[in-house]
Formats: structure tokens, sequence, C-alpha cells
């Protein structure tokens, strides 16, 4: 795939199709569930930039000892407030703005690893007016999720580009948007467990041989970024929980891997505080039995079948370990925004060509 008039169609389609399901959100207020909190309640805190440093020692609410470390979208608040002040039609602009951009890179990415194009926007396009995610682009906070996934689309694109390109500033460009990934969201964490997988099953062991510099100073900047995140998160946070109340909740939210995806197949009992629901966790178990079959008898696309399960699984992995049942509810169906690139990346690699290279955008 190369740069050529198709992206700037392909952006038009994605563009007109967010705008035609969202444009009536630009008219929603405040919901008074967090967003009140943190923007209404600390608008003199993020409408003056003094306070930049703060985001970065307090909990998403402006607090010491929460659980939420957001210091990314804690920024991207104090920019709305510059711009907007307390009007939430400018928050919600800015929600939009960053899921079509989100979209647009994700567009881009399926390009860089040697998909078809039509099937590449219809996924595309599917995901961005996907009725699960309603809930990461409607609700202000859930803008959390958006951020995190566009800079880890960009980590990734970056991440190939270094091994296309050898050339350093792409390396600087993805510490860069891996920092902002990491200081969106947690879950980032883990995202050099997608990026080694990428490397195993689709470029192949033998070519991170040949590229032994470049793979160290990727594993060290991984682990000092990691690093400096999980330090200052320690100041401004509580610490993570024990091992056995993490695998406690880990069991007890098992649920949620078949009933995200059964929504993102098959939208049913969508809802904006979301309990389990056995119609979404039979379709589920029947799309996960179907991508293991899949992913089994597969000749041509197996390591990319592979690949996108993979990024499926790993990230939806971090939502698991959140208290099962608070205030009624299981869990937030935002989380689904990042995972499900990966159910993406699946089902367009089911119609990839062998013929096509990975490495002509």
């Amino acid at each position: 795939m190369v740069i050529d008039k198709y992206f700037g169609y392909a952006f038009l389609v994605l563009a007109a199709l967010v705008l035609i399901v969202y444009f009536k959100t630009l008219d929603y207020d405040f919901v008074n569930f967090d967003d009140d909190i943190k923007i209404v309640n600390n608008y003199s805190k993020i409408s003056n930039l003094k306070n930049i440093e703060e985001a970065f020692f307090t909990d998403s609410y402006f607090q010491k000892g929460g659980y939420y470390y957001r210091p990314t979208l804690t920024l991207s608040f104090m920019f709305d407030a510059m711009i907007g002040g307390k009007s939430p039609v400018v928050y919600h602009i800015t929600n939009l703005i960053l899921h079509l951009t989100a979209c647009f890179f994700l567009l881009y990415l399926l390009g860089l690893l040697g998909f078809d194009k039509i099937m590449s926007l219809l996924m595309t396009a599917f995901f961005a007016i996907s009725p699960l995610l309603i809930n990461a682009v409607v609700w202000i906070p859930g803008r959390n999720d958006i951020l995190a996934a566009l800079f880890l689309i960009l980590t990734f694109i970056t991440f190939i580009k270094v091994f296309d390109t050898k050339k350093y500033w792409f390396l600087v460009l993805h510490f860069v948007f891996f920092m902002f990934a990491v200081f969106s969201k947690e879950t980032a964490l883990l995202f050099p467990v997608i990026m080694v997988a990428y490397f195993l099953l689709i470029r192949k062991e033998n070519y991170i041989k040949k590229q032994t510099g470049m793979s160290v100073l990727l594993i060290v900047g991984w682990v000092v970024i990691i690093t400096f995140f999980l330090m200052m998160r320690s100041y401004a946070v509580e610490p993570l929980e024990t091992k056995f109340n993490m695998f406690n909740k880990f069991i007890l939210n098992i649920q949620m891997i078949p009933n995200l995806i059964g929504k993102f197949i098959l939208p049913y009992n969508l809802s904006g505080l979301p309990a389990y629901n056995i119609i979404n966790t039979i379709s589920g178990l029947a799309a996960l039995l179907t991508m293991i079959l899949l992913i089994i008898f597969s000749k041509n696309n197996r390591n990319y079948l592979l690949f996108g399960f993979i990024w499926l699984i790993i990230l939806i992995l971090p939502g698991m370990f959140t208290n099962p049942g608070n205030a009624k509810f299981d869990y937030l169906e935002c989380r689904a925004y990042i995972p499900m690139i990966g159910l993406v990346i699946f089902f367009t690699a089911i119609f990839r060509n062998e013929k096509m290279k990975n490495n002509d955008v």
C-alpha cells in the first residue's frame, strides 16, 4: 500500500461516518458520572496551566492516594478548558477528533501490515461506528481509552518504521508515543508483548538477529519508560494490590473476555453501566471458538490471525483486575476500545493476500 488518494478518500469516508453517527452528541451535557468531578469540580485546576506538574503527582481526580493515574487524560482536559472553558461541547468535540484520528491511523496500520485496502477500510469503518465503543466516544472521561489506543497505534507504527527505514528519529517518536500511552493507561505496560509477538510471528525471529543493536535500544527504552512510569505512579496513587487479590478479581471477571467479544460482533445489551449477560457470553464463546479454529486450520494467514488474537486477549487482561460488581455493574465498555483493535486485525487478516508486502506504506 502506498500513500495515495486512497487515504484521502478513506479519511473522508471515516469522517462522514463518525459525524453522521456522533454529531448529535455535541449537544450532550455532562452526565455527572466522573465528568462532574474531573472537569466541573476541578475546573479551577484544569483551567490553570500552572497545575500541569500536579497532574503527574495526583490521580485523575487531582487527589492523592487514588487508583487511577491518568496524566495524559488530565492534560487533555486542561487543553479543552483553555479553549472552551466549562462548555461540554468542546470536550465532546475533542473526543470525536481523537476517535477519528485513532481510526485513521488504524487504517494506516492495517496498510503497513499488508492488508487489502477495501477490507481495511470496511473493518476500520466498522470499528469507527461500533455500538460497543459508544461509551468511549460519547462519555467524556471515556476519552482515556481513545488516548491510550491512539498512542499505542502510533507506537506500533513507528516501531515498524524503525526497522523498515533504520532511521533513529522514528525511534525517538516511538519512545515519545509509548511514554504518552503508558501515562494514559496502565494497559499500555503490556504493549511490548504485542510488539515482540509481531516480530516473532510476522517479521520472524531471524530478522531480530539482523537488527540486534536496534532491538537492544528498543528494549532498554521500554524498560526505562516503564520504570519511570511506575516510579511516578507510586508517588501519586495507591500501589498495585497483592497478587492474591488481583488473582481473585481476575477469576471473577473471566466473563469479560467473551462478553466484550460478543458485544463487538453482536451489539446486544449495551449499557453505560453494563453487567455480564448470558447471551453476550454465549456469542463471545462461539466467536472465540471460531477464531481458534481459523487459526488452527488457516494455511496462509495463520501468523497474522494469531497476532490479532494475541492483541485482543493480552490487552483485555488489565481490565479484568478491577473490582467486579462495584456500583451494581461489572465493567465499562470503554475498556473494549484498545483490545478490539486486535479483533479488527484478525478479521482483516482473513482476507489478506499472501502476495502483499507489509512494508510498502
